[in-house]
Protein backbone atom coordinates (compact mmCIF):
# COMPACT_ATOMS: atom_id res chain seq x y z
CA UNK A 1 0.00 0.00 0.00
CA UNK A 2 2.87 2.35 0.84
CA UNK A 3 4.38 1.73 -2.59
CA UNK A 4 1.06 2.49 -4.28
CA UNK A 5 0.73 5.72 -2.30
CA UNK A 6 4.27 6.72 -3.21
CA UNK A 7 3.62 6.05 -6.89
CA UNK A 8 0.39 8.03 -6.72
CA UNK A 9 2.29 10.91 -5.12
CA UNK A 10 4.87 10.85 -7.94
CA UNK A 11 2.12 10.86 -10.57
CA UNK A 12 0.25 13.66 -8.81
CA UNK A 13 3.41 15.79 -8.54
CA UNK A 14 4.17 15.23 -12.21
CA UNK A 15 0.64 16.22 -13.20
CA UNK A 16 0.88 19.41 -11.17
CA UNK A 17 4.22 20.24 -12.76
CA UNK A 18 2.92 19.72 -16.30
CA UNK A 19 -0.09 21.92 -15.64
CA UNK A 20 2.13 24.55 -13.98
CA UNK A 21 4.33 24.69 -17.08
CA UNK A 22 1.32 25.12 -19.36
CA UNK A 23 -0.10 27.81 -17.11
CA UNK A 24 3.26 29.60 -17.01
CA UNK A 25 3.36 29.51 -20.80
CA UNK A 26 0.00 31.24 -20.97
CA UNK A 27 0.99 33.85 -18.36
CA UNK A 28 4.19 34.68 -20.23
CA UNK A 29 2.58 34.80 -23.66
CA UNK A 30 0.57 37.58 -25.22
CA UNK A 31 -2.68 35.95 -24.06
CA UNK A 32 -3.84 37.19 -20.62
CA UNK A 33 -5.27 34.47 -18.34
CA UNK A 34 -8.94 35.43 -18.94
CA UNK A 35 -8.37 34.71 -22.64
CA UNK A 36 -6.41 31.49 -22.08
CA UNK A 37 -7.42 28.56 -24.28
CA UNK A 38 -10.40 26.64 -22.96
CA UNK A 39 -8.49 23.37 -22.85
CA UNK A 40 -6.25 24.66 -20.04
CA UNK A 41 -9.14 24.57 -17.59
CA UNK A 42 -9.85 20.95 -18.48
CA UNK A 43 -6.15 20.09 -18.21
CA UNK A 44 -5.92 21.62 -14.74
CA UNK A 45 -9.04 19.79 -13.60
CA UNK A 46 -7.55 16.54 -14.92
CA UNK A 47 -4.60 16.99 -12.58
CA UNK A 48 -6.90 17.06 -9.56
CA UNK A 49 -9.98 15.05 -10.52
CA UNK A 50 -8.91 12.80 -13.38
CA UNK A 51 -11.89 11.87 -15.55
CA UNK A 52 -14.46 13.39 -13.16
CA UNK A 53 -14.22 16.82 -14.79
CA UNK A 54 -17.16 18.77 -16.09
CA UNK A 55 -16.67 20.54 -19.43
CA UNK A 56 -17.53 23.86 -17.78
CA UNK A 57 -14.69 23.77 -15.22
CA UNK A 58 -13.46 27.31 -14.63
CA UNK A 59 -9.84 28.32 -14.94
CA UNK A 60 -8.04 28.72 -11.62
CA UNK A 61 -4.42 28.99 -10.65
CA UNK A 62 -2.73 25.82 -9.39
CA UNK A 63 -1.10 26.07 -5.95
CA UNK A 64 2.45 26.23 -7.32
CA UNK A 65 4.99 29.02 -7.67
CA UNK A 66 5.20 30.26 -11.27
CA UNK A 67 8.29 32.42 -11.32
CA UNK A 68 10.50 30.59 -13.82
CA UNK A 69 10.71 31.19 -17.54
CA UNK A 70 9.19 28.44 -19.71
CA UNK A 71 12.53 27.21 -21.07
CA UNK A 72 13.99 26.58 -17.61
CA UNK A 73 10.77 25.00 -16.41
CA UNK A 74 10.86 22.64 -19.37
CA UNK A 75 14.35 21.44 -18.47
CA UNK A 76 13.32 20.74 -14.88
CA UNK A 77 10.10 19.08 -15.97
CA UNK A 78 11.84 16.68 -18.34
CA UNK A 79 13.85 15.24 -15.43
CA UNK A 80 10.85 14.85 -13.12
CA UNK A 81 9.84 11.21 -12.43
CA UNK A 82 6.54 10.46 -14.12
CA UNK A 83 6.60 13.57 -16.31
CA UNK A 84 6.18 11.56 -19.53
CA UNK A 85 2.94 9.81 -18.53
CA UNK A 86 1.71 13.05 -16.94
CA UNK A 87 2.36 15.02 -20.12
CA UNK A 88 0.56 12.38 -22.15
CA UNK A 89 -2.41 12.44 -19.78
CA UNK A 90 -2.76 16.22 -19.88
CA UNK A 91 -1.77 17.09 -23.44
CA UNK A 92 -3.75 14.30 -25.09
CA UNK A 93 -6.87 16.20 -23.98
CA UNK A 94 -6.01 19.13 -26.21
CA UNK A 95 -7.79 19.55 -29.54
CA UNK A 96 -5.16 19.02 -32.27
CA UNK A 97 -5.33 22.63 -33.45
CA UNK A 98 -4.81 23.97 -29.92
CA UNK A 99 -1.95 21.53 -29.38
CA UNK A 100 -0.14 22.72 -32.49
CA UNK A 101 -0.76 26.32 -31.47
CA UNK A 102 0.84 25.70 -28.08
CA UNK A 103 3.78 23.91 -29.73
CA UNK A 104 4.46 26.75 -32.15
CA UNK A 105 4.13 29.47 -29.50
CA UNK A 106 6.23 27.68 -26.87
CA UNK A 107 8.49 25.20 -28.70
CA UNK A 108 11.10 25.37 -25.92
CA UNK A 109 8.54 23.68 -23.63
CA UNK A 110 6.89 21.21 -25.99
CA UNK A 111 9.89 20.21 -28.14
CA UNK A 112 11.88 18.31 -25.49
CA UNK A 113 8.89 17.17 -23.41
CA UNK A 114 8.75 13.37 -23.36
CA UNK A 115 5.13 12.26 -23.31
CA UNK A 116 3.80 15.16 -25.38
CA UNK A 117 1.91 13.97 -28.50
CA UNK A 118 4.40 13.41 -31.36
CA UNK A 119 2.72 15.87 -33.79
CA UNK A 120 3.10 18.61 -31.18
CA UNK A 121 6.77 17.81 -30.68
CA UNK A 122 7.40 17.65 -34.44
CA UNK A 123 5.89 21.11 -34.87
CA UNK A 124 7.76 22.55 -31.89
CA UNK A 125 11.13 21.23 -32.99
CA UNK A 126 10.59 22.54 -36.51
CA UNK A 127 10.19 26.02 -35.00
CA UNK A 128 13.33 25.50 -32.90
CA UNK A 129 15.24 24.53 -36.05
CA UNK A 130 14.06 27.64 -37.85
CA UNK A 131 15.27 29.74 -34.92
CA UNK A 132 18.61 27.93 -34.93
CA UNK A 133 19.06 28.59 -38.66
CA UNK A 134 18.36 32.30 -38.12
CA UNK A 135 20.88 32.44 -35.25
CA UNK A 136 23.52 30.58 -37.25
CA UNK A 137 23.05 32.78 -40.31
CA UNK A 138 23.36 35.89 -38.16
CA UNK A 139 26.62 34.60 -36.67
CA UNK A 140 27.96 33.71 -40.14
CA UNK A 141 27.20 37.27 -41.28
CA UNK A 142 29.01 38.66 -38.24
CA UNK A 143 32.08 36.51 -38.98
CA UNK A 144 32.02 37.64 -42.62
CA UNK A 145 32.13 41.25 -41.45
CA UNK A 146 35.06 40.49 -39.14
CA UNK A 147 36.98 38.75 -41.92
CA UNK A 148 36.32 41.67 -44.27
CA UNK A 149 37.54 44.10 -41.60
CA UNK A 150 40.80 42.18 -41.16
CA UNK A 151 41.37 41.99 -44.93
CA UNK A 152 40.78 45.73 -45.25
CA UNK A 153 43.25 46.39 -42.43
CA UNK A 154 45.91 44.26 -44.16
CA UNK A 155 45.31 46.12 -47.43
CA UNK A 156 45.78 49.38 -45.53
CA UNK A 157 49.20 48.27 -44.29
CA UNK A 158 48.46 46.62 -40.91
CA UNK A 159 50.64 43.74 -39.66
CA UNK A 160 49.32 40.72 -41.60
CA UNK A 161 50.59 37.87 -39.37
CA UNK A 162 48.10 38.08 -36.50
CA UNK A 163 45.27 39.10 -38.80
CA UNK A 164 45.82 36.18 -41.18
CA UNK A 165 45.61 33.82 -38.19
CA UNK A 166 42.30 35.40 -37.18
CA UNK A 167 41.05 35.17 -40.75
CA UNK A 168 41.86 31.44 -40.93
CA UNK A 169 40.24 30.81 -37.57
CA UNK A 170 37.18 32.78 -38.62
CA UNK A 171 36.90 30.90 -41.91
CA UNK A 172 37.01 27.53 -40.12
CA UNK A 173 34.36 28.60 -37.65
CA UNK A 174 32.27 30.11 -40.42
CA UNK A 175 32.28 26.87 -42.41
CA UNK A 176 31.21 24.85 -39.36
CA UNK A 177 28.32 27.22 -38.64
CA UNK A 178 27.29 27.49 -42.29
CA UNK A 179 27.34 23.70 -42.62
CA UNK A 180 25.03 23.37 -39.63
CA UNK A 181 22.73 26.03 -41.04
CA UNK A 182 22.47 24.17 -44.35
CA UNK A 183 21.81 20.88 -42.57
CA UNK A 184 19.10 22.29 -40.30
CA UNK A 185 17.53 24.08 -43.27
CA UNK A 186 17.26 20.75 -45.11
CA UNK A 187 15.60 19.20 -42.06
CA UNK A 188 13.06 22.00 -41.85
CA UNK A 189 12.30 21.87 -45.58
CA UNK A 190 11.74 18.10 -45.73
CA UNK A 191 8.17 17.25 -44.60
CA UNK A 192 9.09 13.56 -44.35
CA UNK A 193 11.45 14.19 -41.44
CA UNK A 194 9.96 14.31 -37.95
CA UNK A 195 12.01 15.21 -34.89
CA UNK A 196 11.09 14.52 -31.27
CA UNK A 197 14.12 16.39 -29.98
CA UNK A 198 16.35 19.17 -31.25
CA UNK A 199 19.01 20.95 -29.22
CA UNK A 200 21.93 22.41 -31.22
CA UNK A 201 24.02 23.44 -28.22
CA UNK A 202 27.48 21.87 -28.01
CA UNK A 203 27.65 18.53 -29.81
CA UNK A 204 23.87 18.66 -30.02
CA UNK A 205 21.01 16.35 -29.11
CA UNK A 206 18.50 15.12 -31.64
CA UNK A 207 15.93 12.34 -32.04
CA UNK A 208 14.21 11.51 -35.33
CA UNK A 209 11.23 9.23 -35.92
CA UNK A 210 11.07 7.00 -39.00
CA UNK A 211 7.51 5.71 -39.29
CA UNK A 212 4.31 6.34 -37.35
CA UNK A 213 5.25 6.50 -33.67
CA UNK A 214 1.64 6.58 -32.46
CA UNK A 215 0.26 4.01 -34.90
CA UNK A 216 2.96 1.34 -35.26
CA UNK A 217 2.56 -1.79 -33.10
CA UNK A 218 6.34 -1.98 -32.70
CA UNK A 219 8.82 0.75 -31.77
CA UNK A 220 12.61 0.40 -31.90
CA UNK A 221 14.92 2.95 -30.29
CA UNK A 222 18.50 3.08 -31.59
CA UNK A 223 21.15 4.44 -29.20
CA UNK A 224 24.54 5.38 -30.73
CA UNK A 225 27.97 5.43 -29.16
CA UNK A 226 31.29 7.26 -29.13
CA UNK A 227 31.75 10.10 -31.60
CA UNK A 228 28.06 10.52 -32.41
CA UNK A 229 26.84 14.11 -32.61
CA UNK A 230 24.38 16.31 -34.43
CA UNK A 231 26.87 17.02 -37.23
CA UNK A 232 27.26 13.36 -38.29
CA UNK A 233 23.68 12.33 -37.48
CA UNK A 234 22.70 12.14 -41.17
CA UNK A 235 25.78 10.09 -42.01
CA UNK A 236 25.39 7.34 -39.40
CA UNK A 237 22.40 7.06 -37.08
CA UNK A 238 19.61 8.36 -39.36
CA UNK A 239 20.33 5.97 -42.27
CA UNK A 240 20.58 3.05 -39.84
CA UNK A 241 17.09 3.84 -38.57
CA UNK A 242 15.73 3.76 -42.14
CA UNK A 243 17.52 0.48 -42.80
CA UNK A 244 16.16 -1.17 -39.64
CA UNK A 245 12.60 -0.14 -40.50
CA UNK A 246 12.97 -1.48 -44.05
CA UNK A 247 14.55 -4.72 -42.78
CA UNK A 248 11.70 -5.25 -40.32
CA UNK A 249 9.20 -5.03 -43.18
CA UNK A 250 11.34 -7.25 -45.38
CA UNK A 251 12.28 -10.00 -42.90
CA UNK A 252 9.61 -9.89 -40.19
CA UNK A 253 6.68 -8.40 -42.11
CA UNK A 254 6.35 -5.94 -39.24
CA UNK A 255 5.50 -2.26 -39.05
CA UNK A 256 8.25 -0.90 -36.81
CA UNK A 257 8.57 2.80 -36.08
CA UNK A 258 12.25 3.49 -35.46
CA UNK A 259 13.59 6.33 -33.34
CA UNK A 260 17.16 7.45 -34.01
CA UNK A 261 17.77 8.67 -30.45
CA UNK A 262 20.75 10.91 -29.78
CA UNK A 263 19.24 12.24 -26.58
CA UNK A 264 22.49 12.27 -24.63
CA UNK A 265 26.05 13.43 -25.13
CA UNK A 266 28.33 10.45 -25.96
CA UNK A 267 32.11 10.76 -25.54
CA UNK A 268 33.99 12.30 -28.43
CA UNK A 269 37.05 10.05 -28.18
CA UNK A 270 38.08 6.48 -27.36
CA UNK A 271 39.83 7.53 -24.10
CA UNK A 272 36.67 9.35 -23.09
CA UNK A 273 34.68 6.18 -23.72
CA UNK A 274 36.49 4.48 -20.85
CA UNK A 275 34.55 6.69 -18.41
CA UNK A 276 30.98 5.90 -17.44
CA UNK A 277 29.53 9.25 -16.38
CA UNK A 278 27.92 10.11 -19.71
CA UNK A 279 26.36 6.66 -19.94
CA UNK A 280 24.85 7.03 -16.48
CA UNK A 281 23.35 10.43 -17.32
CA UNK A 282 22.21 9.19 -20.71
CA UNK A 283 20.65 6.09 -19.16
CA UNK A 284 18.28 8.18 -17.10
CA UNK A 285 17.23 10.23 -20.14
CA UNK A 286 16.80 7.07 -22.24
CA UNK A 287 14.62 5.39 -19.63
CA UNK A 288 12.39 8.47 -19.40
CA UNK A 289 12.03 8.52 -23.17
CA UNK A 290 11.13 4.82 -23.43
CA UNK A 291 8.60 5.26 -20.63
CA UNK A 292 6.95 8.04 -22.62
CA UNK A 293 6.77 5.74 -25.66
CA UNK A 294 5.22 2.91 -23.64
CA UNK A 295 2.36 5.03 -22.33
CA UNK A 296 1.29 5.94 -25.86
CA UNK A 297 -0.53 2.77 -26.92
CA UNK A 298 1.76 0.24 -25.19
CA UNK A 299 3.65 -0.90 -28.32
CA UNK A 300 6.19 -3.70 -28.35
CA UNK A 301 9.36 -1.73 -27.64
CA UNK A 302 12.94 -2.66 -28.50
CA UNK A 303 16.03 -0.66 -27.52
CA UNK A 304 19.22 -1.28 -29.50
CA UNK A 305 22.41 0.09 -27.95
CA UNK A 306 25.61 0.05 -29.99
CA UNK A 307 29.12 0.38 -28.53
CA UNK A 308 29.08 3.08 -25.80
CA UNK A 309 25.36 3.33 -26.48
CA UNK A 310 25.04 -0.19 -25.06
CA UNK A 311 26.59 1.06 -21.80
CA UNK A 312 23.97 3.81 -21.76
CA UNK A 313 21.27 1.23 -22.48
CA UNK A 314 22.52 -1.04 -19.70
CA UNK A 315 22.39 1.85 -17.25
CA UNK A 316 18.84 2.64 -18.35
CA UNK A 317 17.78 -0.96 -17.75
CA UNK A 318 19.56 -1.55 -14.45
CA UNK A 319 19.56 1.88 -12.85
CA UNK A 320 16.23 3.24 -14.06
CA UNK A 321 14.17 0.13 -14.86
CA UNK A 322 13.64 1.06 -18.47
CA UNK A 323 10.27 -0.45 -19.53
CA UNK A 324 11.39 -2.06 -22.80
CA UNK A 325 10.23 -5.48 -24.01
CA UNK A 326 13.53 -6.30 -25.72
CA UNK A 327 16.97 -4.82 -25.07
CA UNK A 328 19.77 -5.46 -27.56
CA UNK A 329 23.51 -4.87 -27.08
CA UNK A 330 25.71 -4.75 -30.20
CA UNK A 331 29.48 -4.37 -30.13
CA UNK A 332 29.22 -3.85 -26.39
CA UNK A 333 32.16 -3.22 -24.02
CA UNK A 334 29.85 -3.86 -21.04
CA UNK A 335 26.58 -2.68 -19.60
CA UNK A 336 27.97 -0.28 -16.99
CA UNK A 337 29.20 -0.54 -13.42
CA UNK A 338 30.38 -3.96 -12.28
CA UNK A 339 27.52 -5.94 -13.76
CA UNK A 340 28.66 -9.48 -14.40
CA UNK A 341 25.47 -11.12 -15.66
CA UNK A 342 22.02 -10.43 -16.98
CA UNK A 343 20.38 -10.68 -13.54
CA UNK A 344 21.87 -7.27 -12.66
CA UNK A 345 19.86 -5.63 -15.44
CA UNK A 346 16.40 -6.27 -14.02
CA UNK A 347 13.86 -8.89 -15.01
CA UNK A 348 11.32 -7.03 -17.12
CA UNK A 349 12.98 -7.38 -20.54
CA UNK A 350 14.48 -9.97 -22.84
CA UNK A 351 18.17 -9.23 -23.26
CA UNK A 352 20.08 -9.95 -26.47
CA UNK A 353 23.71 -9.53 -27.48
CA UNK A 354 25.55 -9.72 -30.78
CA UNK A 355 29.25 -9.47 -31.61
CA UNK A 356 30.64 -9.15 -35.13
CA UNK A 357 33.41 -11.71 -35.78
CA UNK A 358 36.26 -9.18 -36.04
CA UNK A 359 34.98 -6.49 -33.70
CA UNK A 360 37.82 -5.78 -31.26
CA UNK A 361 35.72 -3.52 -29.02
CA UNK A 362 33.22 -6.14 -27.86
CA UNK A 363 35.75 -8.54 -26.25
CA UNK A 364 37.17 -5.67 -24.16
CA UNK A 365 34.79 -5.39 -21.17
CA UNK A 366 35.77 -1.92 -20.00
CA UNK A 367 32.32 -1.32 -18.48
CA UNK A 368 31.63 -4.62 -16.76
CA UNK A 369 31.29 -8.07 -18.25
CA UNK A 370 30.64 -7.95 -22.00
CA UNK A 371 27.06 -9.11 -22.69
CA UNK A 372 28.32 -11.07 -25.70
CA UNK A 373 30.11 -13.47 -23.35
CA UNK A 374 28.06 -16.68 -23.02
CA UNK A 375 28.47 -16.52 -19.25
CA UNK A 376 26.64 -13.19 -19.09
CA UNK A 377 23.30 -14.85 -19.82
CA UNK A 378 21.92 -12.72 -22.65
CA UNK A 379 20.42 -14.38 -25.70
CA UNK A 380 23.16 -14.43 -28.34
CA UNK A 381 22.45 -13.87 -32.03
CA UNK A 382 24.44 -14.01 -35.24
CA UNK A 383 25.81 -10.49 -35.77
CA UNK A 384 27.97 -11.24 -38.78
CA UNK A 385 27.89 -8.80 -41.63
CA UNK A 386 30.41 -7.24 -43.99
CA UNK A 387 33.52 -8.16 -42.01
CA UNK A 388 37.01 -7.23 -43.07
CA UNK A 389 40.41 -8.25 -41.67
CA UNK A 390 40.93 -7.64 -37.94
CA UNK A 391 43.16 -4.62 -38.56
CA UNK A 392 40.15 -2.69 -39.96
CA UNK A 393 38.81 -2.07 -36.48
CA UNK A 394 36.45 0.82 -37.18
CA UNK A 395 34.75 -0.86 -40.14
CA UNK A 396 34.13 -4.09 -38.25
CA UNK A 397 32.83 -2.29 -35.18
CA UNK A 398 30.33 -0.43 -37.39
CA UNK A 399 29.23 -3.50 -39.40
CA UNK A 400 26.09 -4.40 -37.42
CA UNK A 401 23.66 -2.42 -39.56
CA UNK A 402 24.79 -3.46 -43.05
CA UNK A 403 21.91 -4.07 -45.45
CA UNK A 404 21.31 -7.76 -46.07
CA UNK A 405 23.56 -8.94 -43.25
CA UNK A 406 22.67 -11.67 -40.74
CA UNK A 407 23.01 -9.03 -38.05
CA UNK A 408 20.39 -6.74 -39.58
CA UNK A 409 18.06 -9.65 -40.27
CA UNK A 410 18.22 -10.68 -36.61
CA UNK A 411 17.77 -7.12 -35.36
CA UNK A 412 14.68 -6.86 -37.59
CA UNK A 413 13.23 -10.09 -36.18
CA UNK A 414 13.80 -8.89 -32.62
CA UNK A 415 12.25 -5.49 -33.32
CA UNK A 416 9.33 -7.15 -35.13
CA UNK A 417 8.66 -9.53 -32.21
CA UNK A 418 9.73 -12.71 -33.98
CA UNK A 419 12.27 -14.04 -31.43
CA UNK A 420 11.98 -17.63 -32.67
CA UNK A 421 13.35 -16.54 -36.07
CA UNK A 422 16.54 -15.08 -34.56
CA UNK A 423 19.55 -17.21 -35.49
CA UNK A 424 22.38 -17.96 -33.02
CA UNK A 425 26.00 -17.13 -33.80
CA UNK A 426 28.01 -19.81 -35.60
CA UNK A 427 30.69 -21.52 -33.51
CA UNK A 428 34.06 -19.83 -33.80
CA UNK A 429 37.20 -19.29 -31.80
CA UNK A 430 37.28 -15.91 -30.02
CA UNK A 431 39.53 -13.34 -31.65
CA UNK A 432 40.83 -12.25 -28.24
CA UNK A 433 40.87 -14.10 -24.92
CA UNK A 434 37.90 -13.27 -22.72
CA UNK A 435 38.36 -11.15 -19.59
CA UNK A 436 36.01 -10.86 -16.63
CA UNK A 437 36.01 -7.09 -16.77
CA UNK A 438 38.56 -4.33 -16.12
CA UNK A 439 38.06 -3.32 -12.50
Amino acid sequence: MTGERGQASVEYTALLAVVAVLFAAVLLSDLPPPEAPSWLAAAMCAAWKGDRCAPSTELTRPPVALGARPASVAVNLSALPGAGPAAARVLDRLPPAEGLRLAERHPEIVGPLDGAPPPMRYAANRVLMERAVADLDAEVARIDREIARHRAAIAAGADPLARYARIRSGERNRELLASRSRRFSRWVADPRRNFLLFDPRGDGRVAEVVGDLDGAPHVAVMVPGTGSDIDNFDDHLAPRAHELRAAARRHAGADVAVVAWLGYDPPDTIPGAALGGRARNGGQALSRFVESVEVRGDPHTTVVGHSYGSVTTGNAAAGWRMPADDVVFTGSPGTGGRRRDVSALGGGSRFWAGEAPYDLVAPAPVHGEAPGDPGFGARLFDASGEERPPNQVVHNHQSYYRRGSASMRNLANIAGAWPDDVTPPPPRRPLLPRSRGFW
